[in-house]
């Protein structure tokens, strides 16, 4: 009774799924074109929407702290931190790349056969400690540039906010 019900199912999910990846394939494309095309209309809109959708989902979620908070001085010690913590980030998801590609080695030349256990098992392992290797290194990286700019964009304000005050005291 429920396998009449659901013949074609498979089949209907499939269909859903391509028509899913196809419209993404096509917004890429109409998004890469418009901000060919139309560059500052693009900006404009792309602008505003980064504006306009976390306002609205802070309002819509009430976390007015992050609608009303300001910016505090930067302290001394932070891009140290900053630059540790980085540091250690890309450390890691070196070693576990590494790690993995060993484990990779170790079943490719089949000498993963050695070892009591599936040789299935050391191969997603392998594959998953590569992937998070890479997946945290280049996240790590991006979050470092990022950090980076808003450092460097505090520190030169209050550089130059010194260097206005001190050049008014001489």
């Amino acid at each position: 009774m429920i396998e009449e019900k659901h013949r074609g199912h498979d089949l209907m999910h499939a269909e859903m799924i391509l028509i899913l990846f196809a419209s993404i394939g096509v917004a890429q494309v109409l998004l890469f074109l418009w901000r060919i095309k139309h560059r500052k209309s693009y900006q404009a809109i792309t602008l505003l929407g980064m504006w306009i959708i976390p306002f609205y989902l802070c309002v819509r979620l009430s976390f007015w702290r992050m609608i009303i908070a300001t910016r505090k001085k930067l302290h001394v010690n932070t891009p140290r931190i900053v630059y540790r913590w980085f540091l250690w980030i890309y450390q890691a998801s070196y070693a576990l790349g590494i790690i993995g590609y060993l484990v990779l080695l170790l079943v490719f030349t089949g000498l993963g056969l050695l070892l009591p256990v599936n040789p299935d098992i050391i191969l997603e392992t392998g594959v998953t400690l590569v992937f998070y290797g890479v997946y945290y290194g280049v996240m790590g990286r991006d979050c470092a540039e990022v950090c980076l700019d808003y450092m460097s964009a505090a520190m030169t304000v209050r550089r130059q906010i010194v260097l206005r005050s001190s050049h008014y005291d001489l």
